[in-house]
């Protein structure tokens, strides 16, 4: 079976419609959103509403990123990644900064339906895969059967998993641990930096450079973290999102949602 690597995609009416980047005879290549691109035709021209011929999985190698589909920003993290179909129109904000990575997949070698935009996991191992494949010196016929690897560990994809990255920073140990230890501690980054005598300016630049997120976004992790554990205890919903510092239900439940990409109550144990 056969597929037109170059027939434009059918995306979204006034989107661009990119032109095809995976290398004959292969299954898929990977392109990190930093790097530049020959021609934007090629690859995500940046900040416009475009499509590609393949399926595209957006995940974040650090950090965290976001990617627009429909007018719904989806917010990523290390572990999860957006399935975007073949054709669906998307727009990514390619910053000189971001850690988003993008896995361009021939829709023939998927050979699945995957008609529809959902968040899928991208594990450590897919990730590492992933990586090395873009600058390895392979020959053909081992880079296709690592390829074929990365699209079953794709296909298991299960419940997304996401990741927390624990700053590896002497001068925020004290922050990391209270956190760790209280998720609902809300103190600010003001009020630590007047504790620990430093500016909140090289807290925040310590969380970014260890983590790739601000101290804002790496404590909404911790407390995300804490609140998954909880909620598989079977925990209520309020309960959960007092005890991990959130006033409200509703707070909590964005919060989460933005994260994992599910709400709190998806993560209750099924009664049998």
């Amino acid at each position: 079976m056969t597929t037109d690597r170059n027939a434009p995609p059918a995306a979204a009416s006034g989107a661009v419609r990119c032109l095809a980047i995976i290398p004959e005879s292969y299954l898929l290549t990977t392109r990190l959103m930093r790097d530049e691109y020959v021609d934007d035709s090629y690859g995500c021209p940046p900040h416009i509403p475009h499509g590609h011929p393949e399926h595209v999985v957006f995940w974040p190698v650090v950090g965290a990123d976001s990617v627009e589909v429909g007018g719904v920003r989806h917010d990523l993290t290390v572990g999860g990644g957006l399935w975007v179909p073949a054709g669906e129109a998307h727009v990514v904000q390619r910053m000189p900064s971001s850690s988003l990575a993008a896995v361009h997949i021939d829709p023939v070698a998927w050979g699945e339906p995957g008609a529809e935009v959902r968040g899928v996991a991208v594990r450590p191992a897919l990730r590492e895969m992933l990586l090395y494949l873009i600058h390895a010196p392979i020959p053909p016929q081992q880079r296709r059967r690592a390829q074929r690897v990365c699209l079953e560990l794709l296909t298991n994809e299960g419940r997304p998993e996401f990741e927390l990255v624990i700053p590896q920073d002497a001068r925020i140990v004290p922050i990391v641990r209270a956190l760790l230890g209280d998720p609902g501690d809300r103190r600010s980054i003001e009020e630590w930096a007047w504790q620990l005598s430093m500016s909140s300016r090289t807290i925040s630049r310590a969380f970014r450079n260890t983590t790739g997120m601000s101290f804002n976004e790496w404590r909404t992790r911790v407390r995300i973290t804490r609140a998954v554990e909880l909620l598989s205890d079977g925990m209520p919903v309020g309960v959960v999102g007092r005890r991990v510092g959130y006033a409200t239900i509703g707070a909590f439940s964005n919060a989460f949602h933005r994260v994992v990409g599910r709400r709190p109550h998806e993560f209750h144990p099924v009664q049998g």
